[in-house]
């Protein structure tokens, strides 16, 4: 059924972040992370670049295939224009407003790319138009995305509340 289909997408989905998760905890994720900072710097110390690409395309193309498969099972058909240009589109318009280099940016930039592209159901042909305005705003005004942008927020927020006051200043 759909509800069967939903939930094992969504364990699925929970399962891949609680790895990726691990994974950048682990000396693995630390010399890829130090790779993508700085590469000239981590093959100073020792860290092979052809070695952690290719084993994070390896995880990548594994888990593409994984819910590619899983799309395909809920489709019960399978036809190359099912993943045309406009789906490319949509993974990019997720991860950018979302923010990469985070595990729940992308997620973020989903759940908002989901509910904005509903919203605007109304308009099929403006759909992506629309769309591909509300990406330049946010490449514009929050370039790392919304998940960071908030992160950021919350710890000046944070650090506001926290900071000691003045005689006489509000809160």
């Amino acid at each position: 059924s759909e509800f069967s289909q939903y939930y094992l997408a969504l364990a699925l989905l929970l399962l891949t972040i609680y790895l990726i998760r691990r994974l950048w905890r682990s000396r693995v994720g630390r010399a890829v992370i130090s790779l993508r900072e700085d590469e000239p710097v981590a093959m100073s110390i020792g860290i092979s670049p052809t070695f952690y690409y290719t084993l994070m395309f390896a995880l990548g193309c594994g888990i593409a295939g994984v819910s590619g498969a899983l799309y395909v099972h809920s489709l019960t058909v399978v036809n190359p224009m099912l993943f045309h240009f406009q789906y490319m589109l949509i993974i990019l318009i997720a991860m950018f407003v979302g923010g990469m280099g985070t595990l729940a940016g992308p997620v973020l930039g989903a759940i908002v790319y989901v509910w904005v592209s509903e919203w605007l159901r109304f308009s099929e042909a403006l759909r992506f138009m629309i769309l591909g305005i509300i990406l330049l705003i946010f490449i514009i005004f929050m370039p790392r995305g919304i998940y960071p942008s908030l992160v950021s927020l919350w710890g000046r927020l944070a650090n506001w509340i926290r900071r000691p006051r003045l005689r006489g200043e509000l809160p």
